[in-house]
């Protein structure tokens, strides 16, 4: 059996370049090989292009009074702390693969103006509080708020609250919230809470005064929202009103300016008594008054030691107008220094007058011893020419009355009697002109 062969081959000529096989074609399949080759081109130029501009789509910006939180397939990327974005512009993936999540960061401010105040008609807002009054019933609580305070009072509130999202939070408010209509629900609801909670625990007078409650309502509600974990901060709470409910409304004014009045009175008696004692001792009255009490204290109680140490350091204080170190040391004035030193020149001056009177009769002794009528003679003319050449008031009674005579040796007195005498001689001068 014979072994076929396989036919010959011919052989392959070498393939020519590209440029010469499209010089090789006739000249429109010449046009259309360019034609695709620039479309080529372009195609391969659109495609950077979008790629480019599909990379760039991940850049985001930040406004102002914004944070930015940024997902990647749904999750926050970043560690703790730094994946929170503030403003400006940023670079992250593009999407779908990352999106950028804006959280507002502006303060809210919400009125809590309804839930716990009496309803007002349209038609009773026209009105005045007297009107509505004496127009009054009992509250129905379907229609009228109200709180129930720590003495078992019912009082009508309004408050104001100013909250943000703060940028600790951010995360929280993103996995927790992510809206602001939700947070603004929550943050009512949690300051109604904390409304309730703090007006248990004061007097109708505190709350309605405003003393007290604004700090423990804040300080309960921002504890749920840090429960809730919303990343919501309170940052003002401020009660806007506060008002007994208008059946006992005109009562409680009444009782209030009563105790108002009251209030007024007190001070107004302390500053009088301020005044008194300042008048009284100058800056130094408070030591002196309380010094005073612990030795009436001291008197009362019968401690012979305490009151004996007391008084000594009274005497010491008045005799030389001036406080003990230890009772602060102060000066003493006002009447008492004025009454003091009166005193010491009042003394002074008699002392000045009894040495006088006392060298005036040492002089005279030895003339009396030497002739003692003679110098009586002398001093008993002495004595009447004083009387007779002086200011004499001649008086007419009749035999048989009492005489009472007033030695008035007052300054005072002397000074009174010149000036009634000279208007009398005004007056006889202005009668004698009329005539």
């Amino acid at each position: 059996m014979t072994q076929l062969e396989p036919p010959p081959t011919e052989p392959v000529p070498f393939a020519a370049p590209v440029d010469e096989q499209i010089e090789a074609l006739d000249p429109a399949q010449r046009s259309l090989s360019d034609a695709l080759r620039v479309s080529f081109g372009i195609l391969k130029l659109l495609i950077i292009l979008l790629l480019i501009a599909y990379i760039c789509s991940g850049i985001f910006r930040v406004r102002e009074q914004q944070l930015a939180v940024l997902l990647v397939f749904g999750r926050i990327v970043g560690e703790a702390g730094a994946e929170v974005y503030g403003p400006g512009w940023h670079i992250g993936p593009p999407p779908p693969i990352g999106e950028m999540v804006p959280i507002p960061v502006a303060p809210q401010q919400l009125n809590i103006a309804r839930a716990f105040w009496y309803e007002v008609r349209d038609s009773d807002r026209a009105t005045t509080v007297q009107d509505r009054v004496r127009r009054a019933g009992p509250l129905n609580p379907l229609r009228d708020g109200s709180l129930v305070t720590g003495d078992a009072n019912i009082v009508h509130a309004r408050s104001q609250v100013t909250y943000k999202v703060s940028s600790e939070g951010a995360v929280d408010y993103v996995e927790n919230i992510g809206d602001m209509d939700l947070a603004r629900q929550i943050v009512r609801n949690a300051v109604e809470s904390g409304i309730v909670h703090a007006a248990a625990q004061i007097e109708a007078d505190e709350l309605i005064s405003g003393r007290a409650g604004a700090s423990v309502a804040r300080r309960r509600a921002q504890e749920v929202l840090d429960e809730m974990r919303t990343g919501i901060q309170i940052t003002g709470f401020n009660t806007t009103g506060s008002e007994m409910p208008l059946s006992v409304l005109l009562a409680y004014k009444d009782v209030s300016n009563a105790e108002n009045e009251k209030a007024s009175l007190i001070d107004e008696a302390r500053t009088q008594f301020a005044e008194i004692l300042g008048k009284t001792a100058g800056e130094a009255y408070q030591d002196l008054y309380d010094l005073i009490q612990q030795y009436e204290v001291a008197s009362s109680q019968q401690h012979p030691g305490e009151v004996e140490r007391l008084t000594e350091q009274l005497n010491r204080s008045i005799t030389e107008l001036r406080m003990d170190p230890e009772h602060g040391g102060k000066a003493i004035g006002g009447d008492i220094a004025a009454v003091i030193n009166q005193a010491h020149t009042r003394r002074a001056e008699m002392v000045q007058s009894v040495k006088s009177e006392a060298d005036r009769f040492n002089r005279l002794l030895p003339q009396y011893r030497e002739n003692p009528d003679l110098l009586l003679h002398r001093r008993f003319e002495h004595l009447r020419e004083s009387i007779f050449t002086g200011d004499v008031e001649v008086i007419y009674t009749p035999t048989d009355a009492n005489i009472w005579l007033e030695d008035a040796t007052d300054p005072e007195i002397q000074q009174q009697r010149q000036e009634d005498l000279f208007r009398k001689n005004q007056e006889q001068v202005r009668d004698q002109n009329r005539q």
